[in-house]
This record gives C-alpha cells, sequence and structure tokens, in this order.
C-alpha cells in the first residue's frame, strides 16, 4: 500500500493542527485512490476470482461548521437536535451520522468534519413537528453562519378502500399505516410514524420532513384480509417509496381485500413423481420490480405430495420456477434471478384470482383457474 499527499513541514496528521492552524487527517480511502466512498471504484467478484484494488492513503484537510437555529420568525431556538448525515449515495453507511449540541442562543457547532457530501439536519425535540434539510458539500472549507430555519412538517395523508367479496364487514381501526425514512435520514425519528385508520375510512400522519420513506400498513387479528395495494396515481407504494415534497401528500390510496390472490400447483419429476422438498420461486416478469425486499418476489417448498401455494401476490405478470437450492438473499440478486429467467413458467394473476400452475422439472407446465 502506499502514500500519497504526504504530509510537509509546517503540515501535522492525524487529526492535530498544522503550521496553517487547519486541522488535517488521514482520511479513510477507497478503491481508486478515492476519499470519497461514492466515487471508489467497484470491483466485481466471482467464486474463485482474483482481483487487484489499489487504495492510497491521503491526507485531507477537515472542515468546521457553525450556524444558528431559528423558527420560522426568526427566533433562536435550543430545543433542538443538529445532525450530519452522509447524502444519498454508498457512503451513507461509511460516513454514518454526526450530532451536536444546541446551544441557549441556538448556535451549533460541528469540527473536523471530513471532505464529502452531507445532509443538515435540525429536528425540534420540544413537539410541533418542526424540521429543516438542507444540502452541504464540504471540501477542507470552514463554514460559518450556517442559518437552520425550522419550519413545520406536512402532512401524508389518504383513504382505506375495502373490498369485500364476501360482504363480510371489516372494522377500519385494526388496519395501521406506517412511515419509515429510508436513505441517508433513515435515522430520524417521525413526530407520528405509525396511525390508525379513523372510522370514516381516512388516515393522517402529521410532522413529516421532505424526504423519502417506506410506506407500510397491517391488519391485526385473525382472518382473511390483506391489504393487496397502496397507490398514488398510478403507482403501486407498496414496491415502491414515497418521495414527499414541501406540499406534503394528501391523496393515497390503500386497498383491504377479504380474497387475496392464490397461486399454487404441484411439481412432478419427468416420470410424473411428485417432488416433495424442493424450493418454488415466484418473482416479476417486470424486472424494474427485482428490488430487493419485494413483497412480489417469494420462495417456498414443496410439501411432502409436492404441492406448493403462494397467497396475496398482487396482481400482475410472474415467472415462476422450481430450483433445488437457493435462500431470499440470493432472489435479491438481479443477476440469479436472470439465471432463472430462460427455465420458468409464466404467469399473470388478475385480483381475486385463484390460479394453478403445475410444474415438471426439467420444463412443461400447465395452467388452469378454480
Amino acid at each position: 500500500m502506499r502514500r500519497s499527499n504526504e504530509p510537509q513541514k509546517g503540515d501535522s496528521a492525524f487529526g492535530l493542527s498544522g503550521g496553517t492552524g487547519k486541522v488535517v487527517s488521514y482520511a479513510p480511502s477507497y478503491s481508486g485512490n478515492s476519499t470519497d466512498p461514492d466515487a471508489a471504484t467497484v470491483v466485481n467478484l466471482s467464486p474463485g476470482m482474483e482481483a487487484r484494488a489499489d487504495v492510497g492513503i491521503q491526507l485531507v484537510t477537515n472542515s468546521t461548521v457553525t450556524g444558528t437555529v431559528t423558527d420560522q420568525s426568526g427566533r433562536p431556538m435550543s430545543a433542538v437536535q443538529v445532525f450530519l448525515f452522509g447524502a444519498a449515495g454508498v457512503g451513507d453507511d461509511i460516513r454514518g451520522r454526526m450530532t451536536t449540541r444546541v446551544g441557549p442562543d441556538g448556535t451549533f457547532s460541528f469540527s473536523a468534519v471530513a471532505p464529502g457530501h452531507y445532509l443538515l439536519v435540525g429536528q425540534s425535540t420540544s413537539g410541533g413537528g418542526l424540521w429543516s434539510i438542507s444540502d452541504l458539500v464540504l471540501v477542507g472549507n470552514d463554514v460559518s453562519g450556517v442559518a437552520v430555519r425550522l419550519e413545520p412538517g406536512v402532512a401524508v395523508e389518504g383513504r382505506l378502500v375495502i373490498d369485500s367479496v364476501s360482504g363480510a364487514p371489516l372494522d377500519p381501526a385494526r388496519v395501521r399505516v406506517s412511515l419509515s425514512a429510508i436513505g441517508p435520514s433513515a435515522g430520524l425519528a417521525l413526530i407520528s410514524s405509525a396511525v390508525q385508520v379513523k372510522p370514516d375510512r381516512t388516515f393522517s400522519i402529521t410532522g413529516v420532513p421532505p424526504g423519502v420513506f417506506k410506506l407500510g400498513a397491517t391488519v391485526s387479528g385473525a382472518g382473511t384480509w390483506t391489504l393487496s395495494s397502496f397507490i398514488r396515481g398510478d403507482v403501486d407504494l407498496f414496491d415502491t417509496p414515497l418521495t414527499v415534497d414541501r406540499g406534503g401528500v394528501p391523496d393515497l390510496v390503500l386497498t383491504a381485500t377479504d380474497m387475496p390472490t392464490r397461486l399454487s400447483g404441484t411439481l412432478t419429476d419427468a416420470s410424473s413423481r411428485t417432488s416433495p422438498g424442493l424450493l418454488i420461486a415466484v418473482f416479476p416478469v417486470d424486472r424494474n420490480l427485482w428490488t430487493p425486499e419485494n413483497r412480489r418476489i417469494r420462495l417456498v417448498r414443496t410439501s411432502t405430495n409436492g404441492t406448493y401455494e403462494f397467497v396475496g401476490l398482487p396482481a400482475g405478470q410472474y415467472c415462476v420456477a422450481g430450483i433445488t437450492d437457493a435462500t431470499l438473499e440470493d432472489l435479491a440478486d438481479e443477476r440469479f434471478l436472470e439465471l432463472l429467467v430462460a427455465g420458468a413458467a409464466t404467469v399473470a394473476l388478475t385480483p381475486h384470482e385463484r390460479r394453478v400452475l403445475d410444474l415438471r422439472i426439467g420444463g412443461g407446465e400447465r395452467q388452469r383457474r378454480h
């Protein structure tokens, strides 16, 4: 390993102040001789493969960031948490999160901050759902006079649609809607991150800052009710993150049904004998939906009589494949799914549909509805 930018006379390393009065240190370095994890050279490895990755240790100048927190009218606020997060990119988890105290006069300070792209976030701790989120790029320069002006969060609202095929009622109070931040601000606690649907079938999560979020919903208690979709416009937000801007989100539609889809069948070998204990994978035809923890990607093992069943898949087109060995982690890898496509059967599911898809090892399928 070699070092670049060796310290010269008047400099000092490991966080000490040099002759210029600036704090310098050896920065974490990544392949491609970069101090920015988002700009690092990607090294792809396969089993048995050897690869070379050069890493040069570099001496960088750290930054000090100072500023003041105020409310909307410009009055200083002290009951506030101020954070620095690594901005969106692969370096989020590497850079981590920094926080600092706010003084009685609303002032704050971060010291020895490495170069990089950050989000500067202010969050009130006294209630009211007040937030501030702004970008901050540091290249070794000190930044002073930063104004963190807290504003009220917005509302994420919608309604519940009850799709009762059997005619059975559903108490809206059994349904809860949740919202969790993802990306660089994933550690922030929302003012009200989970709410119960009201008797009039509406829901509202308030005090939400602008950002990217994952929506969730659950139905409590026993029964056949499942949540089939969470729609805004023509997008199902069970599959796609929700972006919240300063205007809020007023128009979500959550649908509950008492007749979820069912995809089932029997796996047999070339001699028509049932094949117990093997794995059946189902995943969307649409590659845009090949995302981690997607509810459309599932894995089950055939029963002792060779049967399998998937309950509650959203309507859409799917690939179904029999495999001998895999995990859900494997199915989160697009390259693994690509290997399954050629030998997979395809099936289209409509809402409420119950479809039988019998599979044969080595190819072949038989579909029928029931």
